[in-house]
């Protein structure tokens, strides 16, 4: 919340993400990846713009993604993809 942008390698992984997303107190827009309990991908949203109230979650979604805005198409991301997560931790 309340960023202006976010560098390519940033996310947020939302676990789980039952009720869907929302863009709110963002001022960049965001890609979304949907994810079920497997990490595949189940829908993509691209360049969600900020300030969205409810964005609802995708069927068969437990967990949502969030990305820089254009990472998704970097990354030639498709639905079915399975996405290895990688938890870092900082200070």
């Amino acid at each position: 919340m309340f960023r202006r942008n976010l560098a390519p390698e940033e996310g947020l992984l939302l676990a789980p993400a039952l009720g869907g997303v929302h863009t709110l107190f963002l001022f960049c827009p965001i890609d979304v990846a949907y994810l079920d309990r497997r990490c595949k991908v189940v829908a993509l949203r691209s360049a969600m713009p900020p300030w969205r109230v409810w964005i609802p979650r995708q069927r068969d979604a437990l967990l949502a993604l969030e990305l820089p805005s254009g990472r998704l198409a970097e990354t030639q991301t498709q639905i079915g993809d399975r996405l290895e997560i990688v938890l870092v931790a900082w200070r």
